[in-house]
């Protein structure tokens, strides 16, 4: 049995928990109901579903020529050292043909769109 080596960085994780948890916020908020007392546990209880969404927004932040060659490279080591992790796959989003089964979330098609639009720039 492979067992998963802790990652350096866990900024991906990080990151989808503040994604969950700030959704739990705006559904509470819109008057949704949930079975969670709060958004720390209903960000822990679906951190996965967020994953996919952390990473466009890190690769995002990558191709921001405002943001810090610190901060970069940060975000560039974490995806890095989980890229070729076979068990770290099925977190990752892939649209190619061989990797579809391995996309283990499922979210409506416009889910990410209609909760977390793209800012637009002016």
């Amino acid at each position: 049995m492979k067992k998963v080596v802790t990652p350096e960085s866990e900024i991906i994780e990080e990151t989808a928990l503040h994604l969950a948890a700030s959704f739990y916020e705006i559904g509470r908020s819109s008057g949704l109901q949930s079975k969670h007392k709060n958004a720390r546990s209903y960000a822990k209880a679906n951190m996965e579903l967020f994953i996919p969404r952390a990473l466009e927004h890190l690769l995002e932040m990558l191709g921001n020529p405002s943001f810090s060659q610190d901060g970069k490279d940060l975000i560039y080591r974490a995806i890095m050292e989980r890229s070729n992790n076979d068990d770290m796959r099925t977190l990752f989003p892939s649209d190619t043909q061989n990797d579809r089964h391995l996309n283990n979330f499922q979210l409506p098609k416009d889910f990410m769109e209609q909760y977390f639009p793209a800012k637009k720039v002016s």
